[in-house]
């Protein structure tokens, strides 16, 4: 599972987002280590066309969600990288991307990447 080069090719594709989820409470230092290898992020408005090129890249394919989840998001397997993405444009308790990156910080992930990660106050409220 290569976590962190799933979210260099984002970068790399130019893709703006917010990381959320498990690997951002671990970015933020919970003790709780992921198992899922899920990456999950809200994409600016307007990102499709890279999310798109960076997911077919990685030899995406697109999972079922199961009925909890929000109708809005998207899971993808990312089969180059062992890990599966979750697109998430309006996580619950929040109005997406622009309401999540006032408060997120560059967090860096590996030796040579630096992300943008919601806040705690912003993960608690997710």
């Amino acid at each position: 599972m290569e976590v962190v080069a799933a979210l260099k090719l984002l970068r790399s594709a130019g893709v703006t987002f917010v990381l959320v989820g498990e690997i951002a409470e671990v970015l933020h230092g919970s003790p709780i280590l992921p198992t899922a290898g899920r990456v999950t992020i809200v994409p600016r408005d307007g990102e499709d066309d890279r999310l798109a090129a960076a997911i077919a890249d990685a030899g995406g394919q697109r999972l079922e969600l199961p009925r909890i989840v929000p109708i809005e998001a998207t899971r993808w397997r990312l089969e180059r990288y062992g890990v599966e993405l979750v697109v998430e444009p309006r996580p619950a308790g929040t109005r997406g991307y622009e309401d999540l990156r006032r408060d997120a910080r560059e967090l860096p992930v590996g030796d040579d990447l630096v992300v943008p990660v919601a806040s705690l106050l912003d993960l608690m409220r997710i």
